[in-house]
């Protein structure tokens, strides 16, 4: 039996955190290094910006003709095709190219060549190395294996399932045993927790709850008190008897485990 009431307390806990700093100081090698590279930073961007090529170069020329044919990374497409036929034909170059390539013939293939001869002596004395006749040729015994991969048309695990009737017989009865069990409270164990009154029942038996009730006598006094049990509430009034059913929460019970 349980007498409704709540109170609260709260705790507090206050953290405490220290922050260490730590100074680390270069050694002196990583300063005289870091001068260094300060000093000579900028000598090798100076060195090509004061870079002068018609002064290093010999005969260099800004202004040349081919200077047309790049316009840059971003630029589109130069066309090469009629400015390359331009130069065969009109400058001095592509002239002296053309006359040589119509005044020499070409000449023809010697088989003779290194090249040639080499590639047919090793033809002709091919079998030599193959039939197993000169010096350095030994018989040797080989181990072959090979792996090869093959797919199935059906899958290696097949599951399938079958079913069979059965029948059962045989002499069967129904084991179902219906009990009472009354708890009077006045001899009940009992505490206090919470401002509530918790009594202890300890069941006997195990089995699921078929109907529940309570029940009590006239006290003679005015007083209301909230009831818990399995589950469930209602108000205990102390004047009057009462004698009815509830229908609990917990519909099971467990020999030996209280509620």
């Amino acid at each position: 039996m349980k007498k409704s009431s709540r109170t609260g307390w709260h705790r507090g806990i206050t953290m405490i955190c220290w922050v260490f700093a730590v100074n680390s100081q270069a050694n002196d090698q990583y300063n005289r290094g870091a001068d260094y590279a300060r000093q000579i930073q900028n000598q090798g961007t100076a060195a090509m910006q004061a870079f002068k090529p018609n002064e290093v170069l010999l005969h260099y020329n800004a202004e040349t003709p081919e200077k047309n044919h790049y316009g840059g990374v971003t630029a589109p497409r130069a066309d090469l095709v009629e400015q390359g036929n331009a130069a065969l034909t009109g400058s001095e170059v592509g002239k002296a190219i053309t006359a040589s390539l119509l005044n020499n013939p070409k000449e023809k293939l010697s088989m003779e060549a290194p090249f040639i001869s080499v590639g047919r002596e090793a033809q002709n004395t091919a079998e030599q190395v193959t039939d197993g006749r000169f010096d350095g040729c030994q018989m040797q015994r080989v181990s072959h294996t090979e792996f090869t991969q093959h797919v199935c048309n059906r899958d290696t695990r097949v599951e399938q399932t079958c079913s069979r009737k059965a029948t059962l017989t045989g002499e069967w009865t129904n084991r179902v045993k219906v009990v009472t069990r009354s708890y009077n409270l006045e001899n009940l164990p009992f505490y206090h927790k919470d401002e509530n009154t918790h009594t202890v029942i300890t069941p006997d038996v195990t089995g699921d709850i078929i109907e529940a009730g309570y029940r009590y006598e006239n006290w003679y006094s005015n007083a209301e008190l909230t009831v818990n049990l399995l589950g469930t509430s209602f108000i205990y009034r102390t004047w009057g008897s009462v004698n009815q059913p509830f229908w609990p929460t917990v519909t099971a019970l467990q020999a030996g485990k209280p509620f």
